[in-house]
C-alpha cells in the first residue's frame, strides 16, 4: 500500500511516457561524474538558432558545467544572416547559398553549401585561441578527382584532402587552428565542418536557417541524417514553429503530419540518439502598446505538446520560460525583445538560454 501510493505521488509530479528518462541523461550525469566521455549535442532550427545567441548561452553555461569537448558544427565561409559565437570566418572568392546549390542540387547538412572560385581562400579563427590539436570533419565535393584541399593550419603545416568520388563525401583530418583552406585544381563545394579536440566534454552546435520551418530539411540531401550520424550525436534538439504560426495558409493537422514524419525520420535514422523539443517562444504582433498573440501561437504550441507526448519526447516551453501568456510583450516593456514581437534581444536569448541550460543540467541528475 505503501508503494502504491509513492508510486501515484511520483506520477503526479511527471510520470507521463515522455518523461521517462532516456540513456542520453544517464551519459551527461557520467560525464558530469568526471568519466572522460565526448557528449555531444546539436541544435536544429529557424532564426532563433541562426543568431547563435540562444545557443551560446547554453553552450556557455554547459561546458562551464560539463566540459568544453570542441566547437562542433562551424560553416567554412562566413554567410549573411548567420552567426557563429565561437568564430570568425574570413574568406577570398567564395559564394554561399542557403537551403539551395547553384547547380539545382539539395544542399548538404545544414543547409548552406559554400562554392569556390578562381583565387580562393578561407580562413577560420578562433576568437578565442585554441592551442590543442583539433579533429575537424569536412564534407565537400569536388568538381573532379583532380580537385583537392589545400590546408595550412596555425603552426603552418600543409595538408591535402584529395577526393575519392566526384560526390559529397566526409574526411577527418587532425590540425591546429587558425585553419586555412583553398580549393585547387577546380572549384570544390563545402558544407560544415565539424571541430572537436581530444578531451572530455560537452559539444553545443548550432544549426539554424533564417525563415526555416521544420519541414525545410526535406530541402537538404537525403542522406543529411546519415552525415549526421558521423558527429555522434548524443542529442538532437528540434527549435521550430516560429515561422509556422506565420503560416497564412496553416492546416494544422497536415503540419502535425509532416512534424510526425519528420520526427519518425529521425528517430528511425538515430535510434541512439535522444531527440528533445524546443517550443515556440511567445509572441505579440501588436503594433501599439498592448499584447496581442499571433492567431496560430496557441495551435502550434498545442501540437508540439501533442507530438512531445506521442513520440516520448522531452518537451522546453520557450513560452513558460518567458513567463507565459503575454510574456513577449513584457519582455519588450523589459528591453528583452525586438519592436517585431518574435525576436530577442542578446540579453534575452542569454538570459532564456540559460535557463534552458539549467534544464538540461537538472534532466541529467538521476
Amino acid at each position: 500500500m505503501r508503494k502504491s501510493l509513492w508510486l501515484t505521488l511520483l506520477c503526479l509530479t511527471g510520470c507521463a511516457n515522455h518523461e521517462i528518462r532516456e540513456s542520453w541523461q544517464n551519459k551527461l550525469y557520467a560525464l558530469q561524474q568526471g568519466e572522460n566521455l565526448k557528449f555531444r549535442i546539436v541544435q536544429i532550427g529557424d532564426s532563433h538558432t541562426a543568431a547563435d545567441f540562444f545557443s551560446q548561452a547554453v553552450r556557455k553555461r554547459l561546458q562551464a558545467h560539463f566540459g568544453n569537448g570542441g566547437l562542433g558544427f562551424v560553416y567554412p565561409v562566413a554567410v549573411r544572416g548567420q552567426q557563429n559565437a565561437n568564430v570568425q570566418q574570413l574568406s577570398q572568392n567564395w559564394l554561399s547559398f542557403r537551403q539551395r546549390d547553384p547547380d539545382n542540387e539539395k544542399p548538404p547538412l545544414g543547409g548552406i553549401v559554400s562554392v569556390a572560385q578562381e583565387n580562393n581562400w578561407a580562413k577560420i579563427i578562433p576568437y578565442q585561441p585554441i592551442q590543442s590539436l583539433q579533429y575537424i570533419r569536412f564534407n565537400f565535393k569536388p568538381e573532379s578527382l583532380a580537385n583537392h584541399l589545400l590546408l595550412r593550419d596555425g603552426k603552418q603545416r600543409t595538408l591535402q584532402i584529395k577526393p575519392a568520388t566526384k560526390k559529397w563525401q566526409s574526411t577527418l583530418v587532425k590540425a591546429f587552428l587558425p585553419l586555412q583552406v583553398q580549393s585547387e585544381n577546380g572549384l570544390a563545394k563545402l558544407g560544415q565542418l565539424h571541430i572537436e579536440n581530444n578531451k572530455k566534454g560537452l559539444i553545443y552546435s548550432a544549426l539554424g536557417i533564417n525563415g526555416a520551418r521544420l519541414s525545410s530539411l526535406n530541402k537538404w540531401q537525403d542522406n543529411w541524417l546519415q552525415e549526421l550520424k558521423k558527429s555522434q550525436p548524443d542529442l538532437i534538439i528540434l527549435s521550430f514553429g516560429s515561422n509556422e504560426i506565420f503560416n497564412p495558409y496553416l492546416n494544422i493537422q497536415a503540419e502535425k503530419q509532416r512534424w510526425s514524419l519528420q520526427i519518425k525520420k529521425i528517430k528511425q535514422a538515430l535510434p541512439n540518439t535522444g531527440l528533445l523539443l524546443i517550443s515556440a517562444p511567445d509572441m505579440n504582433t501588436a503594433q501599439k502598446n498592448h499584447c496581442l498573440a499571433p492567431k496560430n501561437l496557441s495551435a502550434i504550441l498545442k501540437m508540439q505538446k501533442q507530438l512531445a507526448k506521442n513520440f516520448r519526447l522531452k518537451l522546453w516551453s520557450w513560452q513558460e520560460a518567458m513567463g507565459g501568456n503575454c510574456a513577449m510583450y513584457r519582455y519588450q516593456q523589459q528591453g528583452l525583445a525586438r519592436k517585431d514581437g518574435v525576436h530577442l534581444t542578446i540579453k534575452g536569448y542569454e538570459m532564456t538560454g540559460k535557463k534552458f541550460a539549467d534544464y538540461l543540467i537538472k534532466l541529467a541528475k538521476p
